[in-house]
């Protein structure tokens, strides 16, 4: 309900897009930020330009949220020291609705990190309508995309499609409950 549905971009709450080690914190406190001001406002577009935007925690989005980028050169990525686990983007809280993922990478990073088993790269747990199309998912550590249903199923209004998974340790895509 509600939303003001403008464009969130990153970049305006201080994300940096040079894939530098060194802004790790400050990008995953700017990407956090424009996620927050969306959730306040009850949904919008949140836009990741083209670039790579290390983060050093996990992301955590709303309903009513389309986490978008301009394609492969949109790219966010695990900072290389990060502590495992190492997810990147978590729902906020159960019971979110109307969330869509495209056109972006999600580089997990395993190549650097390893393996752990509680590191899904992006997990969906709970949304009715969710939709993830044209997403590219990048050493992954654990799961690509997750859904473990600790509230309701993601039977409803949901998509997953055009997405490819680049190197993974463990798995690709597991929605189960």
């Amino acid at each position: 309900e509600g939303g003001d549905y403008s464009v969130y971009d990153i970049q305006a709450y201080g994300a940096d897009r040079s894939g530098s080690q060194a802004t790790a914190s400050s990008n995953f406190a700017g990407i956090q930020a424009a996620l927050t001001a969306l959730r306040v406002v009850g949904g919008g577009i949140c836009y990741i330009p083209v670039g790579t935007y290390v983060i050093d925690d996990d992301l955590l989005y709303g309903s009513n949220l389309t986490f978008m980028g301009a394609g492969i050169g949109s790219v966010i990525q695990n900072k290389t020291t990060r502590t495992l686990p190492a997810p990147m983007l978590l729902e906020y809280e159960n019971g979110l609705d109307n969330v869509t993922f495209r056109d972006f990478v999600l580089d997990q990073r395993s190549d650097v990190l390893g393996n752990d088993s509680n590191s899904m790269c992006l997990s969906i747990d709970g949304i009715d309508g969710v939709y993830i199309d044209n997403v590219v998912f990048r050493h992954i550590i654990t799961m690509a995309v997750w859904c473990d249903s600790r509230g309701t199923v993601v039977t409803d209004n949901g998509r997953i499609s055009n997405c490819k998974i680049e190197d993974s340790l463990a798995g690709g895509i597991s929605v189960f409950g």
